[in-house]
């Protein structure tokens, strides 16, 4: 004998099963959506200043440069970034007035950490043949976006083209010499992507495929 549901419970029944499978379609895009990329922020209004634009193959960020607390190294930054320092290029061991930050490598990535980039070999060991004269400021590790030159540990001397940039506060840089020279003021999600990916070879610092620096700006805001 067959046994036949009530109408109200066949009804019932159905519609239960149509609001199962529609739950089921929409688990899918509900996921999707929520890895989507966050739409870019408008345009970011900047105060009086010195600004360095970052155009990268994930997007742009910028930094405001500290003239005030690092003269000379932002003074150098300035002058590589627009082709007015001379250095000795690495690569070829010749003098250079070439724009230098244009389509070098963030070679040096750290997730959620740091990033670094500004040497023309792409490996950290670049050298511009001179050197920068010694500079100190206060400025502290104590906020996300710090902008400060690379160096080798406890070498001041090293200082050059290099820089680096905290994803986060690293209080245990403060004592180990490094110059902060600048702080990134938007894109700071930007900077935070740079960093992701995977790593080459098991090392925690060196990106399997590194971000590109197409580009620095140099803006003076009145």
């Amino acid at each position: 004998m067959r046994h036949h549901l009530p109408r109200t419970l066949a009804i019932a029944a159905l519609t239960l099963l149509c609001a199962a499978s529609l739950a089921a379609q929409h688990k899918p895009a509900a996921k999707a959506a929520a890895k989507a990329p966050a739409k870019p922020a408008g345009p970011v209004k900047l105060g009086p200043g010195l600004y360095a634009t970052f155009d990268t193959s994930k997007g742009k960020f910028i930094a405001q440069l500290y003239p005030q607390w690092a003269p000379k190294a932002v003074a150098n930054f300035v002058g590589l970034a627009e082709g007015t320092r001379p250095y000795k290029d690495p690569r070829l061991g010749t003098l250079s007035t070439s724009k230098l930050y244009e389509g070098l490598l963030f070679f040096r990535t750290i997730p959620d950490y740091m990033l670094q980039t500004g040497d023309l070999l792409n490996n950290g060991q670049g050298s511009l043949g001179y050197t920068i004269p010694f500079e100190k400021n206060s400025l502290k590790f104590d906020q996300p976006g710090r902008m400060a030159l690379a160096q080798a540990p406890g070498d001041p001397t090293s200082r050059g083209a290099q820089v680096f940039f905290t994803l986060k506060p690293v209080p245990t840089l403060d004592k180990q010499g490094y110059l902060i020279i600048g702080q990134i003021v938007a894109g700071m999600d930007v900077a935070k992507a740079l960093s992701e990916g995977p790593r080459k070879g098991g090392a925690s610092d060196i990106p399997e495929y590194p971000p590109i620096l197409r580009h620095v700006t140099i803006q003076t805001i009145h």
